[in-house]
């Protein structure tokens, strides 16, 4: 059987990163409240409608994800926007996409401040229309890092570092397509892995090799806990 493996880097930074924020949509019409679960639930063979928003509410360092897309059961034939907004109506940082998987929408937004928030979907340009499509939605607590990454975790103690020999087998699957957000194909985050944690001293370029014998490796950098 081929084995799926994966080597996952989580970076620390020290100096701070810009947030760079698309036009959201705000206000809307109430359409509802929804409860995310763990497991992918969607808004019903009814269809939402584009200018209305639902209710839910959310905890601090859950992420919470929102999809038009065929492969997470949402569905739609339009260009849909979804956008996340406190309980006033205002827009949330990070909580805003356009055009993720063709011209349908999906959002991964972690909750920083516990609360009741409402996700609000749209007619591309946060326009109303009466059947938009079907929603989907779930969400995913936060991992502890590196409490419950595995055995496959590694405390690096300065840069430069070299891990040496060593492979994934045993080290357990933590980091999964439900608990991260994947750079491209979910396909190498369903094989074991092992995780460095490090914090650059200084500002400057990191670069990062691996060599490996194997195959289907996935090398992948994450900011944080992911």
């Amino acid at each position: 059987m081929r084995s799926y493996y994966k080597f996952i880097l989580l970076l620390f930074i020290l100096s701070g990163l810009t947030n760079y924020l698309q036009a959201q949509c705000s206000g809307g019409v109430a359409g509802g409240t929804i409860t995310p679960t763990l497991a992918w639930q969607t808004t019903g063979a009814t269809s939402i409608a584009g200018g209305t928003y639902r209710t839910f509410n959310a905890t601090a360092g859950n992420t919470y994800y929102f999809s038009f897309c065929s492969t997470d059961g949402g569905s739609s034939t339009f260009d849909t926007q979804i956008s996340i907004n406190n309980n006033l109506g205002a827009t949330v940082a990070g909580g805003y996409n356009d055009d993720f998987c063709g011209v349908q929408s999906y959002v991964a937004w972690t909750c920083v401040t516990a609360g009741t928030y409402r996700v609000l979907v749209n007619l591309y340009n946060c326009g109303s229309s009466a059947n938009l499509g079907n929603l989907a939605y779930k969400f995913s607590p936060a991992l502890s890092c590196p409490g419950n990454l595995g055995g496959g975790t590694v405390n690096v103690p300065a840069l430069p570092y070299a891990s040496g020999a060593g492979t994934t087998c045993g080290s357990g699957n933590d980091l999964t397509a439900s608990n991260v957000i994947a750079c491209g194909n979910t396909s190498y985050l369903g094989g074991e892995d092992r995780v460095w944690i490090f914090t650059p001293a200084i500002t400057g370029t990191v670069s990062i090799n691996l060599t490996s014998t194997g195959t289907w490796n996935g090398l992948m950098l994450y900011q944080g806990c992911p």
